[in-house]
């Protein structure tokens, strides 16, 4: 491991491959080919909506996989298609709709005023509005666009770009999708949103990039706009850009920068606090938790798995769970949930029948689940684990104790980075030291 500047501390996790039901399970759905759930949010009656694609004919491989009362294509067709399904609190589904939109890649799915609504994008976009039931009501094809927001109207607003040049492009529709107004953002070079958010005064937070301004050659941009559109502030950051973007509960912000670093500001934009997690972790969304804190979903990107971790309100890292087995899983969405635990939307190919399937995890408060299709593993009474010395600059020694059965050790700077991960041969703990990390 190469030299750290910062005191570091070693945190030792003891991973079970088959976790103990705290609340939680897992859930997979598909069929042969390709599938993937990319968006969940909390269904308005009720349950969890999820959206995503599948493709190569699942529905006529198994037509039992959405419930019996769906209605499925009878032709094996091989393009994605997009999808929305409704399920319960168990995981089990309720409703389920394949949307004719071949070749298209939906990731987004917001609550609307009565119903949702679905962007998916590929050489173009198709935003389809449902019912509560999830029959599609009308679509409309938009071009440029990367995210989008429900308003309290019941209009929708988007952001993406313009034509080349791109500047960053705000576009405030009405319920039926007809355009109100258009505002445009940028310099002499490139700009783009990827991410929009309203806030509670009405207006607008949009996260995404610029190459006009900044230090890098793509740059972290974000704009604050009133509820017409009209710039209020302008900041730059790091590198790449803003995504998941999100109003905070005391009018400030977070966002997700350079697939790693979950983003702090205030009201103003002004950075409180950042939380690097490391080139091992690639972070898809962002949500503020009942609690202040926040919760981030992506993938460990040395482990292929879906992880899930936990900060409090100042950054700091409370937990990080992962989820999946051998082969690669990732997790694109995630929601608390009424109860205090998680909802996240994925894909995997550990589990399912398929390249990849759906995923769909329920997490207790810690993040704690149990794969339903599998018999769970005993529980340890006993964790006999310890690091010396801890905290260490140079070098630790991690001695595992007897019947434990950990698959690796992560350790952690003091700022929550995970900073080395050391396999462990060991196949029964035996009181044998793990070898050491010298820093």
């Amino acid at each position: 491991m190469k030299n750290q500047s910062a005191l570091l501390t070693a945190v030792v996790f003891l991973l079970i491959s088959v976790g103990i039901c705290f609340g939680g399970w897992e859930r997979t759905f598909g069929g042969i080919g390709n599938d993937a759930a990319t968006s969940v949010v909390l269904g308005v009656d009720g349950g969890y909506v999820v959206a995503g694609y599948c493709d190569n004919g699942w529905w006529e491989i198994d037509t039992t996989i959405f419930g019996p009362d769906t209605l499925y294509d009878s032709t094996f067709v091989s393009e994605r298609k997009p999808f929305a399904m409704k399920i319960d609190e168990s995981g089990d589904s309720i409703w389920a709709h394949i949307y004719d939109d071949y070749g298209s890649f939906p990731k987004i799915v917001r609550v609307t005023v009565s119903g949702y609504a679905l962007f998916s994008e590929y050489y173009g976009g198709e935003f389809i509005r449902t019912d509560n039931l999830g029959n599609e009501l009308w679509r409309s094809t938009l071009y440029g666009y990367n995210d989008f927001t429900s308003t309290s109207d019941g209009s929708f607003v988007f952001t993406g770009e313009t034509g080349y040049p791109y500047d960053m492009l705000l576009d405030k529709r009405d319920s039926l999708c007809n355009p109100e107004w258009t505002e445009e953002f940028g310099g002499s070079d490139n700009e783009e949103g990827y991410s929009v958010a309203q806030t509670s005064d009405g207006g607008y937070i949009i996260g995404g990039m610029t190459m006009t301004w900044g230090s890098f050659f793509q740059n972290t941009w974000v704009v604050r706009t009133d509820s017409l559109g009209v710039a209020l502030w302008v900041k730059v950051y790091g590198r790449d850009g803003a995504r998941s973007i999100i109003e905070t509960d005391d009018g400030g912000f977070a966002f997700i920068e350079d697939t790693q670093i979950l983003y702090r500001t205030d009201c103003d934009g002004n950075t409180l606090w950042t939380h690097d997690y490391g080139h091992c972790y690639y972070l898809y969304e962002c949500r503020q938790t009942g609690d202040g804190g926040f919760i981030v979903v992506g993938y460990n990107t040395s482990l292929s798995d879906v992880f899930l971790a936990k900060t409090d309100a100042d950054g700091d890292g409370l937990w990080i769970q992962t989820y999946g087995e051998a082969d690669s899983d990732k997790g694109y969405s995630v929601r608390q949930t009424p109860d205090g635990g998680y909802i996240i939307a994925g894909k995997t190919r550990s589990f399912g029948a398929g390249l990849y399937n759906i995923y769909i995890i329920k997490t207790d408060s810690l993040g704690y689940t149990a794969i339903g299709e599998h018999a769970p593993a005993a529980r340890p009474e006993n964790i006999a684990i310890s690091a010396y010395p801890n905290p260490f600059n140079s070098a630790v020694t991690i001695t595992v104790g007897e019947g434990l059965r950990p698959s690796r050790v992560e350790i952690f700077d003091i700022n929550g980075r995970m900073v080395e991960t050391i396999p462990v041969n060991n196949p029964v703990g035996d009181g044998s030291p793990v070898p050491s990390s010298n820093g």
